[in-house]
């Protein structure tokens, strides 16, 4: 059985769903122009009923991203059953937000037709994304970040290794491996073999002056990529690495093993 819905009605149980998924309801024109939105939408700082100009659909993004906003809104008038979404960083944002950054907002619109089947404009819906970025964005970093030493991982490394290969860059790339590092492993145990990487990665840091890209490429090996580097520099400053390694290393007594690297 079909339930019929007043006008009345229908923006009543629009603006229902809008605010129980968080959602802001947005008419539009034939040319894309904001005509009516859900109350939500002042959580953006916009109110269309106090405006004497309604803005563009495509006027809600930053400038970076306000000619994809307006290609998007042109086809959905065209394409009735449209299912993309579009992000983008919001424009029109309270203080409170603009203080802090541009949330990113979701886009969707498609075209509607009047009772007697003429295009009278579309509607859409604009959805927060901030939290779902922020998400995608963590599990990024844990992807690629070695959660021991806090240095990139070996899957980040690789990656940095084909830009810089499909660059035809001048890097050069340098492996250093702790010596005795199993010896120290079995002497002292796990915690103390994990202090170990993490110092080895701070002082690799600390050598670099932070303007290498370092990673832990597991167990005692580590890969630096040496920027713009000719081989000779590169060659000086892995053996400045290793004598001062040796310079700061416990030397063998009888009762333990002595740091090396390579």
């Amino acid at each position: 059985m079909e339930i019929g819905f007043s006008c009345a009605e229908e923006s009543a149980l629009k603006g229902m769903l809008a605010d129980i998924a968080g959602d802001i309801v947005i008419t539009f024109d034939c040319d894309g122009y904001i005509e009516e939105a859900s109350p939500s939408i002042n959580a953006i700082g916009l109110d269309p009923t106090q405006m004497l100009l309604k803005p563009h659909l495509a006027d809600l993004a930053q400038a970076t991203h306000r000619d994809l906003a307006a290609t998007f809104v042109a086809s959905a008038l065209i394409h009735e059953t449209s299912t993309e979404w579009i992000e983008f960083p919001l424009s029109l944002c309270s203080a409170s937000t603009c203080d802090i950054h541009s949330p990113w907002y979701a886009l969707h619109a498609r075209s509607r037709q009047s009772a007697g089947g003429q295009q009278s404009g579309g509607i859409a819906l604009l959805r927060s994304v901030d939290r779902l970025r922020e998400l995608e964005q963590e599990l990024h970093a844990q992807s690629s970040v070695d959660p021991l030493t806090g240095l990139g991982n070996s899957r980040s490394f690789a990656a940095s290794l084909q830009r810089s290969v499909a660059a035809d860059t001048d890097d050069t790339l340098a492996v250093f491996e702790l010596g005795q590092f199993r010896a120290l492993h079995l002497q002292y145990g796990q915690e103390a073999a994990d202090e170990l990487l993490w110092a080895f990665a701070q002082f690799l840091d600390a050598m670099g002056l932070h303007k290498l890209e370092i990673a832990h490429l597991g167990h005692q090996r580590f890969g630096v990529i040496l920027d713009g580097k000719p081989i000779d520099a590169a060659q000086e400053w892995c053996d400045d690495v290793l004598q001062t390694l040796s310079a700061l290393a416990i030397g063998r007594t009888s009762k333990g093993v002595q740091l090396s690297a390579s």
